[in-house]
């Protein structure tokens, strides 16, 4: 499964997803070992995911900051840069993300106090 859905990225998935079609694919959140997702967002070309822990690993386009991770650079587009190597979003607070929705260059993260964060273009 990839977010990408422009030509510069192209999945090397081997199944044939078709639209509509529910994939089961686990994306890894914890270093080391397994914790499956609890929920995923999607932004035109990036994604997120945000474990059982309120952590968030995010993913694709990261052109304008959207991905969270301090720079504009864009992850997942190499084998070392998928699964448990995707870095953990560092949000700055203690409080644990409850929801996350993304747009085409930015990312917000609702946290279970009700504060709200976003990263990327125009935050």
């Amino acid at each position: 499964m990839t977010p990408f859905a422009d030509q510069n990225y192209e999945s090397t998935d081997s199944a044939s997803e078709q639209v509509g079609e529910e994939l089961n694919e686990q994306i890894i959140l914890t270093a080391g070992g397994t914790g499956n997702a609890d929920s995923l967002a999607f932004g035109l070309q990036s994604g997120c995911a945000i474990g059982a822990s309120g952590n968030i690993k995010c993913w694709g386009n990261g052109g304008d900051g959207q991905l969270g991770l301090g720079n504009t650079q864009n992850i997942g587009d190499s084998t070392d840069e998928t699964g448990i190597d995707l870095p953990f979003v560092n949000v700055g607070t203690n409080a644990s993300v409850d929801k996350i929705v993304m747009g085409d260059k930015h990312s917000c993260a609702l946290f279970t106090n009700g504060s709200v964060k976003c990263w990327g273009e125009s935050s």
